[in-house]
């Protein structure tokens, strides 16, 4: 799931694939353009859902691998983060991917 504040409005997105398998690597990344709010799996868009308003911050920064509302975390490993001013387009996603995959053997 890919929860994300905009507009002081929680927006949580799920993978319609099945759920991810433990010690395995993914690429995962979410995209907002202002309008749309996207998941992708892999390079596959899994899920979106359309919400126009302003991305807000509670002021507690980033958090990677946990929920905001909780203190466990996630026990898998990150490898690679990358933070853009903008969204990234399809072709966008599937270009870092290919660029990465190979590394994780994806």
């Amino acid at each position: 799931t890919l929860d994300t504040w905009v507009s002081g409005t929680e927006q949580s997105l799920t993978a319609t694939t099945n759920a991810l398998t433990a010690n395995a690597w993914y690429h995962l990344v979410g995209t907002y353009d202002g309008s749309t709010i996207k998941f992708y799996v892999n390079r596959n868009l899994q899920s979106s859902t359309d919400y126009v308003g302003t991305p807000t911050s509670g002021g507690h920064g980033i958090r990677l691998m946990r929920r905001w509302d909780d203190g466990d975390y996630w026990g898998g490993r990150l490898s690679v983060v990358r933070i853009y001013d903008n969204a990234l387009t399809q072709n966008q996603v599937t270009g870092n991917y290919n660029a990465q995959r190979v590394r994780f053997g994806l």
